[in-house]
């Protein structure tokens, strides 16, 4: 396994308990983490198909906790560390 595939499936392996380890691409070291209060409305389906795209092509992408979304304006992702 290459180091930054390595390093990234550490990453995915340690995440903190509230993420569920959705997706990880052993080939690219691309992964999906989904907050488990990440909105799970009807566009949740989408953002699963758009998040594991991203991850087949390298990127590490994190769903993020929107649980209080409607009082402000929160974002959905996080994709290589960047909001």
């Amino acid at each position: 396994m290459p180091d930054k595939v390595a390093k990234s499936k550490e990453i995915f392996d340690n995440a903190e308990p509230e993420y569920e380890r959705y997706y990880f691409d052993e080939s690219t070291g691309g992964f999906v983490l989904v907050h488990e209060r990440h909105n799970r409305g009807e566009s949740f389906d989408s953002e699963l198909f758009v998040a594991k795209v991203f991850a087949t092509n390298g990127s590490q992408l994190t769903l993020l906790d929107e649980s209080d979304a409607i009082e402000s304006k929160r974002p959905d992702a996080e994709i290589d560390g960047e909001i």
